[in-house]
């Protein structure tokens, strides 16, 4: 069994700027260790930096076609979803998709084990077969999608953020569950894409961590643009239905009910702790 004076559980944002001050502090042996392929976490890898590609690329084509604003003529505009989908890919790819971040472990001399890590004691950690033990541990095994237990979700199906980043097909229309950022990031997404969004949110406006002037904005941008927008509201059923999902939404403090029909779910209520 192996020794270490500390051992990092992750490899994203917190857990490389663990080793970074452990190592300028001057922490003797260090390890770190990472279940995924790529080294990174989410925020690379499926968070951040491809859903801003994807707004960036929907950002252009919302240019384009309001060119005549601008005293331009652009005759046509449209999209391929797999050359938009292709240039997200190949702006993760500089950040994880080559050794880079392995090649900063090694500078830092920091040993990169592979594998899922789980305690066996207070001091050992297994990873595999292989058991490793530290003076101190660092868990930053970042966060999952939060998945709200409504009736006939799980049974119906339904998209997360993450199968955002990876779609080959586009739905004809969706209703996100959530209007936090991860919910309103996909709205702008999929709507600019062509795509009839429907957002249902439980809290009195979207956006509900920022002031109610800022979703008061997005609100208006939003439904100018024909997305529609419930707050004050939640989802209490889903059904699969020949064509796609039937939501039943429960509206205000009266629980009004009405039901919604879409091809696709995605869900964007929030995110905890691995």
């Amino acid at each position: 069994m192996r020794t270490f004076d500390l051992i990092v559980i992750g490899s994203g944002s917190a857990g490389i700027s663990a080793v970074e001050i452990a190592r300028e502090n001057g922490t003797g042996s260090i390890a770190l260790i990472e279940a995924e392929e790529r080294l990174g976490g989410e925020c690379p890898n499926w968070g951040c930096v491809p859903t801003k590609a994807l707004l960036r690329s929907t950002e252009v084509l919302s240019l384009a076609r309001r060119a005549g604003e601008f005293g331009l003529r652009i005759p046509r505009t449209g999209f391929q979803l797999k050359e938009i989908m292709e240039r997200k890919t190949r702006t993760v790819d500089a950040l994880t998709g080559s050794e880079r971040i392995e090649d900063v472990l090694r500078q830092l001399d920091v040993e990169l084990i592979r594998g899922k890590a789980s305690f066996v004691s207070s001091d050992v950690i297994a990873v595999g077969k292989e058991r490793y033990q530290a003076k101190y541990f660092i868990i930053a095994t970042g966060s999952e999608t939060v998945i709200p237990p409504i009736p006939g979700l799980k049974e119906a199906g339904f998209l997360t953020s993450d199968d955002l980043v990876t779609l080959k097909r586009l739905p004809k229309s969706v209703i996100i569950i959530g209007g936090g950022p991860i919910g309103v990031e996909s709205a702008q997404i999929l709507s600019e894409l062509g795509v009839q969004v429907t957002i249902v949110e439980f809290a009195p406006h979207i956006l509900p961590r920022e002031d109610d002037e800022i979703g008061s904005v997005v609100t208006r941008a939003f439904e100018k643009r024909g997305l529609k927008i419930f707050t004050g509201t939640q989802a209490s059923d889903v059904e699969k239905t020949d064509d796609g999902r039937r939501v039943t939404i429960e509206i205000g403090t009266e629980k009004k009910q009405e039901t919604l029909v879409a091809e696709a779910v995605l869900v964007a209520v929030g995110k905890r702790p691995v």
